[in-house]
């Protein structure tokens, strides 16, 4: 193996640069708006140039954002429905668990329905 830099190297479908421990390691430069989660694992972002906004959705609902700027990490916990948004022209870098990856191209976050106690009648 020799090394590569990630913001210049050929990628293979989806970006994908290569296997690493069960994991995939890739370069996105540009994508389709989409919404993933990844029940197997964290995923690792980081920004090598432009900018992102992270929307995460938490398992209350609530969407939280954050911007991801140029040379920094964000860690997208395991299991949660994330998107990132591109801000600027961007090179990113990911590793991504390999197995169980699910997405949608959906505009609103798939939406998981929440059970709601119901008191017993009496």
């Amino acid at each position: 193996m020799r090394s590569l830099d990630p913001r210049t190297a050929k990628t293979r479908a989806r970006g994908r640069l290569l296997p690493f421990d069960q994991c995939t390691i890739g370069v996105a430069r540009e994508w389709p708006p989409h919404w993933e989660r990844h029940p197997k694992g964290d995923e690792l972002l980081h920004v090598l140039e432009g900018e992102v906004e992270v929307e995460l959705l938490r398992k209350n609902g609530r969407i939280e954002r954050e911007t991801v700027r140029a040379g920094s990490f964000y860690v997208v916990p395991r299991g949660l429905w994330h998107r990132p948004v591109q801000r600027k022209p961007v090179v990113m870098m990911y590793v991504t668990p390999g197995a169980g990856t699910e997405a949608t191209f959906e505009d609103e976050p798939p939406v998981r329905r929440v059970r709601r106690h119901r008191p017993s009648a009496t």
